[in-house]
């Protein structure tokens, strides 16, 4: 093979700290390249970082790192991959022989050798810089550094790829570097393989193209699709870009063969705007970059040709990052849903009801908080509109949601058990509502079960099958807010003041409620047929778009339910007296503190 001919291939394998751990896995063992870069820096990160080692000198770099890099020393060894990263952050000693000690575990020792590229820390030399006339002014205010000068906690600047070159020269096989840009960390190797020099700016350019869109990860292979997002194929295992260079500059966008995501050209298009000021003057330490020259073209199999770069000489500076102490951040984080609404208040009113202030701490209280909560963070596998293609995802959400309906339809017997003999009237609309709320938990049992059994499951996703929570939810609430209003009426009005409640009215209102519900459930089950159907009569690599008629479908049906279910709830409003919400409230937090032991 010429030189002209050879291609360098540099894979992607971290976008950012904390990204996908199996990514760079999967590059390494997935199929033939060259190299693997890991960018894990930004901005933020390094502040992180600063901080993590002011509290351990030890620390103050990507910890997950080195795990990794005992987990695919071997591979990288025996297939010839060279790691290049930036994974050091404000201490890329420390990390550099942390990996180290991590190839001898992996047994690798003497036959990889790992080069440490540092010089970006400033801080010990700020003010000489001052002295010599650097102002470090601020790239957006303009504000000279000496204002902030007393609280800077670290100063770090963008170093290019001439130490990532050397590294490479003296026989390294991992480099890792402090805050090295993320665009070097690609085109630092193709200046080692095809000799790049320093005022080759067209060829340079190309490599800092090819390194902004590695330096995201999956972005460029549909992660960050904002168009047609739904049509992305098996995003749990998307694969990470490669991208395969010419000794000309030009260069294949790709991926790893039966990888999720796709390589087209609007995905990469979105990468290459991604974090763009002006377009035409991308710089870097070693190049300026004009991206407005840039040509794509779209070969078909996730590959996508990129050429006609041009660059100009780099300019007499570099970019530094500084970070400084200015105040406190008070930051609360509150995690909820709306299912965690409802167990609320279940548990409030199962605990009005039954008078006991301990009924908030049962057994059956706290299973409803705790696996609520935990659907919180893995509902949204189940109620994806897009059958996980991630076995480990789909089930865990499962096994989560079915343990959540069986507490939540415990906890609907209670209800009814506390109120079913609380009210001698002909009709008790908190009654009524429970009593739904109990046949809707025989329904969505019945759908729970239906869709475990394999063949089903393959058809009705659960988000359809298990549309019956709507039901329980809904009955639930309007018992519970009729019967704090039956309580509030009582005190206001006397033994007769709920009445109002209680007539032909709510009644039908009920009803009503539960017909719409039913509608809509209704639909949800047949929504998922055809959707499962439809899904199962394709080819694997088809893509599955919903049928016109479905989407047209859905829009009436919910149209239809939403107006049927206001309705109703419209004439709960019209039955309900004046309220003085302020006496409500007085009278209600008097209840409360009297209770109180």
């Amino acid at each position: 093979m010429s030189d002209e001919s050879r291609l360098v291939r540099v894979a992607s394998g971290q976008g950012f700290w904390g990204d996908d751990l199996e990514a760079p896995v999967r590059q390494v063992e997935g199929g033939p390249i060259d190299y693997l870069m890991l960018d894990y820096l930004a901005e933020v990160t390094m502040s992180i970082m600063q901080k993590q080692r002011a509290r351990d000198p030890q620390a103050g770099y990507a910890r997950d790192f080195v795990p990794l890099m005992e987990r695919i020393f071997p591979a990288c060894v025996e297939r010839g991959v060279r790691v290049v990263t930036n994974a050091g952050g404000v201490n890329p000693l420390g990390c550099a022989e942390a990996v180290a000690d991590a190839g001898r575990r992996a047994g690798v020792a003497g036959r990889a050798k790992v080069g440490l590229v540092s010089g970006d820390d400033l801080m010990d030399r700020l003010d000489e810089l001052l002295r010599d006339g650097h102002e470090l002014t601020h790239m957006e205010t303009g504000a000279p550094l000496s204002e902030v000068r007393d609280r800077v906690q670290s100063a770090n600047a963008y170093i290019g790829a001439a130490p990532i070159v050397r590294a490479l020269e003296l026989g390294a096989d991992v480099i890792v570097t402090g805050r090295s840009t993320d665009t070097a960390l690609t085109y630092g190797p193709l200046m080692h393989e095809f000799g790049w020099s320093d005022d080759d700016h067209d060829r340079l350019a190309a490599g800092v193209v090819a390194g902004h869109i590695n330096e995201c990860g999956a972005q460029s292979t549909g992660g960050n699709c904002m168009a047609d997002w739904w049509q992305v194929p098996d995003l749990a295992q998307v694969g990470f870009p490669i991208v395969e260079v010419s000794p000309d500059g030009t260069f294949i966008v790709t991926k790893h063969e039966g990888s999720g995501g796709w390589v087209t050209r609007a995905s990469v298009t979105e990468q290459i705007v991604y974090e763009m000021g002006d377009p035409s003057t991308y710089i870097t330490p070693d190049v300026i970059a004009d991206f407005t020259s840039i040509q794509l073209d779209d070969r078909g199999n996730h590959r996508v040709h990129v050429h006609g770069i041009t660059g100009r000489a780099r300019t007499d500076f570099l970019k530094v990052s500084i970070a400084y102490s200015s105040g406190w951040k008070a930051t609360g984080t509150l995690v909820g849903a709306f299912n965690l609404f409802v167990y609320g208040s279940v548990i409030y009113i199962g605990e009005r009801i039954s008078g006991d202030p301990r009924y908030g701490h049962s057994r059956t209280a706290y299973a409803l908080f705790s696996v609520g909560l935990l659907n919180s963070f893995t509902n949204f596998a189940h109620h994806s509109y897009h059958l996980p293609l991630n076995e480990i995802v789909k089930w865990i959400a499962f096994v989560v949601s079915m343990l959540e309906i069986i507490i939540l339809v415990r906890a609907v017997s209670d209800l009814w058990a506390l109120v079913r003999t609380s009210e001698e009237r002909p009709f008790c609309a908190t009654r009524g509502s429970f009593a739904a709320a109990k046949y809707w938990s025989v329904a969505i049992v019945g759908s729970a079960i239906l869709i475990s059994i394999p063949p089903l499951n393959a058809i009705i996703h659960g988000t359809y099958a298990v549309g019956a929570t709507i039901g329980i939810d809904t009955m639930i609430l309007l018992g519970a807010a009729i019967w704090i209003l039956s309580e509030f009426l009582t005190m206001r009005d006397g033994p007769d003041g709920p009445e109002v409640l209680h007539g032909p009215r709510m009644r039908w209102s009920v009803i009503g409620l539960n017909v719409g519900v039913a509608l809509l459930v209704l639909w949800l089950h047949v929504a998922g047929i055809v959707t499962g159907v439809t899904r199962m009569q394709l080819a694997p690599e088809e893509t599955y778009v919903p049928p016109i008629w479905l989407g047209a479908s859905s829009g009436i049906m919910f149209a239809i339910t939403g107006t049927v279910v206001f309705a109703f709830f419209l004439l709960v409003l019209m039955t309900l007296p004046p309220l003085e919400i302020r006496y409500f409230w007085a009278q209600d937090m008097a209840r409360q503190t009297s209770r109180k032991p």
